[in-house]
């Protein structure tokens, strides 16, 4: 639990947080009747447990279950802050933790959440250290929980685990099926939060969808079916629930009624959403459930916040907003000196290399073409159209030039049989692909299985797709390579050489 947030209840009691004020078991209130009994037994002979409770008794009694009544009673403030869709841009992440650790300086019911995709495109020292700044700046921040989105298996299933367990803040993820032997210590399904008398369960889920297969050791359930069953369970230990999802709006909008299978109230209370990078400034309430939806944009431009009224039985008022995080709005210095940290690995500005002429589009495809034949051991490599955006203009050459024009690449590995199942591999990818090509291969008359590369451009719709079309060409044991970074590559060679970034020569 980050510093100065709310501590984590044990999941013991299965009644009403208010019942346990008036158990028969020696909880204070109990023995405080109990001392009111013998002080009045002696003050009015008669009136002792032999002998039944008298009226003094009875009086004293009523007066003090009641007094502990209203207060059970007592409404409460529960206030829900949340971030989404952050992409590794900490900017304004600095100033939302700010706000946030204000707000709990004046109101301990806070809770911190973030609906997920952490990861890709954003700030390139950041990227460059595979998840561990974003999961540090998260830690820094002070969030309570969070889940990862369709970007969270960017890095491998294996990574993910390390940088879960490595980092304070819990990860909750109720729909995933861990590999047999690596499930994460800091991943439960969900969390239940004691806020001043009113306990919050909050339940977290992995998107649905994954950008990035990069292995298939995690498998996902769709989210309703994992979190229906908990749900019994869950109304005994929470007052409020709160499913936090990254899967988009109309999607939560089914799952919201999906979930509430006895009419509204008996699913979710809150849905705190991302993925399709909606902001919403007033209550969307899906009518089925009355479920209270929010989702609060991206890279952290604001904040969401969602305000409920508890009575003590039941939510009796639901207010929503976003707070627009702006340049004059102070940062928090401890999610600051985290960033300072990784930002100096890498200068986006500073320039890495100097070329002497232009890169044209096609140079680049072949000299990312050599680097993922490198990586990926492979005979062949098969390029789409895409893999490269621009060409590079003749000077400086920095870091953000870099990320531009060379993408983050997702590579499915293959084998064919032979020359024959590579040629049938090609006319199937074609009808899907018309200008890929190949490169590396010479056709020498070889016999044998030929291993192949096929890189896919990050954030495209990758995956089934592909592996169909893969399958379909004759193509066997399909696997997905760990993200191979272009730009991360280029900056490798440069540093190795800083007179040149890119093998001009080879052209």
């Amino acid at each position: 639990m980050a510093a100065g947030g709310p501590s984590a209840v044990q999941k013991t009691n299965n009644r009403p947080w208010y019942h346990t004020m008036l158990d028969t078991k020696p909880t204070l209130s109990s023995k405080i009747k109990a001392c009111l009994a013998g002080a009045c037994a002696r003050l009015f002979p008669g009136t002792g447990r032999a002998h039944g409770c008298s009226w003094p008794v009875a009086l004293l009694v009523t007066l003090l279950t009641l007094t502990v009544s209203v207060h059970a009673a007592e409404p409460v403030t529960v206030t829900l802050y949340n971030t989404g869709d952050i992409h590794e841009n900490t900017a304004n992440l600095s100033r939302v933790a700010h706000f946030v650790r204000q707000r709990r300086e004046t109101d301990p019911n806070v809770l911190f959440l973030d609906a997920g995709d952490v990861y890709n495109k954003g700030e390139i020292a950041l990227m460059a250290t595979r998840g561990e700044a974003i999961n540090a700046i998260m830690q820094a921040a002070g969030y309570d929980a969070r889940i990862f989105g369709n970007h969270g298996h960017s890095f491998g299933t294996v990574r993910l685990i390390e940088l879960v367990d490595r980092f304070e803040v819990p990860l909750l993820a109720a729909n995933a099926i861990w590999p047999e032997g690596v499930v994460p210590r800091n991943a439960p399904p969900y969390r239940v939060f004691k806020l001043q008398g009113v306990r919050v369960g909050v339940v977290g889920t992995f998107a649905e969808a994954r950008n990035h297969r990069c292995d298939d050791l995690l498998k996902v359930k769709r989210v309703h079916e994992a979190v229906a069953p908990l749900l019994p369970k869950l109304r005994q230990e929470a007052d409020i629930i709160v499913l936090v999802t990254h899967v988009g709006t109309r999607r939560d909008k089914q799952i919201a009624a999906a979930l509430a299978t006895d009419g509204p109230g008996s699913g979710v209370d809150v849905i705190i959403g991302g993925h399709d990078h909606a902001a919403f400034s007033e209550p969307v309430i899906e009518p089925k459930s009355d479920t209270l939806i929010q989702h609060s944009g991206s890279v952290a431009k604001c904040v969401g916040e969602v305000v409920l009224h508890w009575d003590g039985q039941r939510i009796t008022d639901r207010r929503v907003r976003l707070i627009n995080m702006t340049e004059t709005m102070a940062k928090d210095t401890r999610v600051e000196a985290v960033r300072d940290y990784y930002r100096e690995a890498i200068s986006e500005t500073e320039s890495v290399a100097q070329i002497d002429g232009r890169l044209s589009r096609e140079q680049l495809s072949v000299w990312a073409a050599q680097q993922i034949l490198r990586v990926s051991e492979s005979e062949v490599v098969l390029l789409p159209p895409q893999l490269v955006l621009r060409a590079i203009p003749p000077g400086d050459v920095n870091a953000v030039a870099l990320l531009r024009d060379l993408p983050r690449l997702g590579v499915l590995t293959f084998t064919v049989a032979d020359e024959a199942g590579l040629r049938q591999l090609l006319k199937t990818l074609w009808k899907k692909k018309p200008t890929l090509m190949t490169y590396g291969y010479e056709r020498s008359g070889r016999q044998g299985a030929i291993r192949v590369a096929y890189p896919c451009v990050a954030y495209d719709k990758t995956g089934d797709t592909q592996i169909a079309a893969l399958e379909s060409g004759g193509a066997t044991d399909i696997a997905r390579l760990a993200d191979i970074s272009l730009w991360q590559i280029a900056l490798q060679a440069a540093r190795r050489d800083a007179q040149i970034l890119l093998p001009v020569a080879a052209f």
